[in-house]
């Protein structure tokens, strides 16, 4: 027997009950009941593309529970219909309905309002459900909300009969998540399955994440012992950079060209949902120690070439995937570039500056204090950190050779600010880590690393994914973001 999700289950059992009801109602003689949709394309946030995707999608849970849906542009093209207004937060047709109910909408990104039925629309008398946001993504988000809603209950207009205003807001800026690619056996089906990034995109987006980083590099701490090596060194795996012949020997020019137009089309899906597309790029080493039976090797380079290369081959790669919003690189000894290599970095973030357009850069630095050099404005996830204090302390993982876990581990005085994107390994671990503080001797050290860790939290939320055969087990459980969100689901 053939083991399904529980959301799948619960997405079955409600078609299902949906279209027993929607047979009792035809056999009474009952007409399907009808909803108007209204989007005014002269509305900045309604017209965005995450809202018009969001709208789409509300509109195919309504049609499937057979709910006859009208799309229309203003509110004087819905009369007779319950309507649904998705509407900014300043729109016209939003405030008198806001001012009704009186709700004081936040002041913040991507918050959401779902205001009650009892709401009347202007010179119209019929019911009005607002759906509102204070950006696209705000929008988006409320009414994906009832789109869940009306998917999941038995009648699909119990569904949308609020009886109070409902207004959310995020607590954390970022809800990321990071999927690895590790395997070209194990990760390649996936890595092609356009359908998958579809609903899996879709379902980051009803949960209310805001970025998706995917991540290359990072099979290996070091580029030794290295058997698969697909998108290690990734610039060849994806482009071929004018003035340069390098190439990731044996990769066929067509399957090169195939992994380039799915990351595009990666980026594409995640934009059009509202989520920031980022890649993270691991490692830079272009040759392998001890490694014999290595599947690719990378051919066409040489140490005086290399840095130049990089930079060119991501400034290629960034022109050819516009949806790209930020990078990720690890500047530490396990990326393949040795520690204090500021000159390489350099020149390598100089493919940014040439893509021409705002990308962010998000560095995994190990702990030392000569990060700093690089800028600091930049986002730094400290080793130290972000993945040492990260991991529940024990007496097994410690040694005086090489303390990295454990009680063995002891803070130099780094402190966390807001300002630092502390961590690329999830936020689950910020909590396994407060054991370890206590472990600390110093009381005033204590206290401002346990006042810091809010503050930063509240920027950033990430979680990684690993490697999985079942692409369904890419999917985070819907309680992670709850924690994460003023208000509630």
């Amino acid at each position: 027997m053939t083991r399904i999700q529980r959301r799948e289950f619960l997405k079955r059992t409600a078609l299902a009950a949906a279209a027993f009801s929607l047979t009792d109602r035809v056999a009474a003689g009952a007409s399907a009941p009808s909803i108007s949709i209204v989007v005014d394309p002269a509305d900045p946030i309604a017209s965005a593309g995450p809202s018009v995707w969001a709208a789409s999608q509300l509109e195919r849970a309504l049609a499937a529970r057979g709910v006859i849906v009208h799309r229309r542009e203003s509110l004087d093209q819905s009369a007779g219909d319950f309507t649904i207004l998705a509407a900014g937060s300043n729109a016209l047709t939003a405030r008198p309905i806001l001012e009704h109910v009186r709700v004081k909408f936040p002041d913040a990104p991507e918050a959401l309002c779902l205001a009650p039925g009892s709401a009347r629309a202007p010179d119209s008398g019929q019911t009005v459900l607002l759906a509102c946001g204070s950006d696209a993504r705000g929008l988006e988000y409320a009414l994906l909300e009832l789109a869940d809603r009306v998917s999941y209950t038995a009648e699909p207009m119990d569904a949308l009969a609020i009886q109070k205003v409902i207004v959310e807001q995020p607590v954390n800026a970022v809800r990321g998540i990071m999927r690895c690619f590790e395997s070209d056996v194990e990760d390649k089906p996936w890595f092609y399955d356009r359908a998958m990034w579809e609903e899996y995109f879709s379902m980051l987006a009803a949960q209310r994440f805001n970025r998706f980083n995917f991540t290359l590099g990072l099979g290996y701490n070091l580029p030794r012992n290295l058997t698969d090596v697909y998108f290690y060194f990734p610039y060849p795996f994806f482009v071929t950079v004018p003035g340069y012949d390098v190439r990731a020997v044996p990769l066929p020019d067509a399957e090169r060209d195939r992994n380039l137009a799915t990351l595009q089309f990666m980026g594409e899906q995640a934009a059009k949902r509202g989520i920031d597309f980022r890649i993270g790029i691991w490692t830079h080493a272009y040759q392998w120690t001890n490694s014999p039976n290595a599947n690719y090797t990378i051919t066409g380079l040489t140490p005086e070439t290399h840095a130049a290369y990089c930079r060119d081959a991501l400034t290629t790669l960034l022109k050819a995937c516009p949806a790209i919003s930020g990078v990720t690189f690890r500047i530490h000894g396990e990326s393949g570039i040795p520690e204090g290599s500021y000159d390489f970095w350099q020149t390598v973030f100089e493919g940014i500056v040439r893509c021409g357009r705002r990308v962010e850069i998000d560095m995994h630095a190990g702990n030392g204090s000569e990060d700093d050099r690089y800028c600091p404005r930049n986002r730094i996830a400290r080793q130290h950190l972000a993945e040492m204090l990260g991991r529940a302390p024990g007496p097994g993982l410690s040694s005086s050779r090489n303390p990295r876990d454990g009680y063995g581990r002891t803070p130099s005085g780094e402190q966390p600010d807001s300002g630092q994107f502390f961590s690329n390994h999830g936020d689950q671990q910020w909590r396994a880590s407060l054991p370890a503080l206590q472990l600390w001797r110093s009381a005033e050290r204590k206290a401002r690393l346990h006042r810091a860790l809010p503050r930063v939290a509240r920027h950033a939320a990430h979680i990684v994914v690993g490697r999985s055969t079942d692409c369904r087990g890419l999917w985070p459980p819907r309680k992670f973001l709850r924690r994460h969100w003023r208000g509630g689901f």
